[in-house]
């Protein structure tokens, strides 16, 4: 079970993305109408690896945006530090990132070798911790 800090942090940094994401223009498919009042965003806690990079991981988040533009999808990414607090002092995290995500479905026959390559540097650069989805207040 996660520790009493810990889940308050994850509390406050979810309830943070509703401040921190701007309104989609478009709708985003919403399977079976679970967030008709919102839009369904993926939270991401990341940790990046030994001999990644926190540099790396945002040329992997600005790769991938690239990839959803080209190919004429929607998507909306940020990306947020994660503060930690040791001996009464708060400081950015050296090894932990999360994400917020709003984006079209992509059918996986559209994954092609651009996908791959932007894939491939979030995976030598990090490894996911935790991933929520939520609905999004608009």
């Amino acid at each position: 079970m996660a520790t009493k800090g810990k889940l308050m942090r994850w509390i406050i940094l979810a309830a943070a993305a509703a401040v921190v994401l701007p309104n989609a223009a478009a709708a985003q498919r919403n399977p079976a109408g679970a967030c008709s009042q919102g839009e369904l965003t993926r939270i991401r806690l990341s940790k990046i690896k030994p001999g990644g990079s926190i540099a790396g991981f945002r040329e992997a988040v600005a790769a991938h945006t690239r990839w959803y533009q080209a190919h004429g999808y929607r998507i909306e990414q940020r990306i947020a530090p994660v503060l930690v607090s040791s001996k009464g002092k708060t400081s950015v995290s050296p090894d932990e990132v999360m994400t917020f995500a709003s984006s079209d479905s992509v059918p996986r026959e559209k994954h092609d070798a651009g996908w791959a390559a932007f894939v491939a540097k979030y995976r030598a650069n990090s490894d996911v911790e935790r991933e929520t989805v939520v609905c999004l207040p608009k």
